[in-house]
């Protein structure tokens, strides 16, 4: 068995991680505030750890597998958070909660990006080429009759066993329904419920109360 050869790249990359692109199933994230010590500025950083990691290119040999990305929170445009929440948007289609992306396999980029950044030439600050995280794919997202088949049964999960209104009254403050317009659209117009019936996903009994499923019995149908 010969012992595999380094062989030195020309790439490079700001300080961290000499990842840039790699699929890893994301344990978990937390938020860390930090304070910069020449301003006093306390902000936030957020970290995820990943597992299961498996590196597609990276600056140097990176034989762990396991990593910790870190990236500065801002709820600016134009920002390396900004282009790791756009990267998310953009396979969803929608603005989920981060929490959708955890415990799932994913791929995860450095790649080309426009960062408002301070050009050194004139002090001003300018949107400029630069690099930054981006998440190419997420483990059962990007395929639209995928995601809308679980947004279907995370709605049929809080349908089941109540009542219309009991259901607005519930779905209308979940993290998950909130983030999405057109249902929450569909919902206050009252127009999913009957095309969840119509597709027999589910079904209203002679009290009112709503259950997954097409109905099949007396004891099924809009009351009267």
């Amino acid at each position: 068995m010969t012992e595999e050869q380094f062989v030195p790249s020309l790439a490079t990359k700001a300080f961290g991680t000499p990842l840039l692109r790699f699929q890893a199933f994301l344990k978990e994230y937390k938020s860390e505030k930090r304070r910069d010590e020449s301003s006093g500025r306390e902000y936030m950083v957020v970290k995820f750890d990943f597992t299961d990691l498996v590196v597609i290119d990276s600056v140097e040999p990176y034989p762990f597998p396991v990593a910790v990305i870190e990236i500065g929170y801002s709820s600016t445009e134009k920002t390396k958070w900004d282009a790791l929440a756009q990267s998310i948007k953009k396979l969803y289609g929608r603005t989920p909660a981060l929490d959708e992306i955890v415990e799932k396999t994913q791929e995860w980029h450095f790649g080309d990006c426009k960062l408002r950044t301070l050009d050194d030439s004139d002090k001003q600050w300018k949107d400029l080429p630069g690099q930054a995280w981006q998440i190419v794919s997420i483990e059962g997202i990007g395929d639209p009759a995928v995601e809308t088949q679980n947004r279907d049964d995370h709605v049929l999960d809080l349908l089941d066993g109540r009542t219309e209104a009991d259901f607005n009254q519930e779905v209308l403050t979940d993290p998950t329904v909130r983030q999405d317009r057109d249902l929450v659209t569909a919902i206050t117009n009252r127009e999913l419920l009957p095309s969840l019936e119509k597709a027999g996903r589910a079904h209203r009994d002679s009290a009112g109360v709503w259950h997954k499923g097409p109905g099949g019995g007396a004891d099924t149908g809009t009351p009267a």
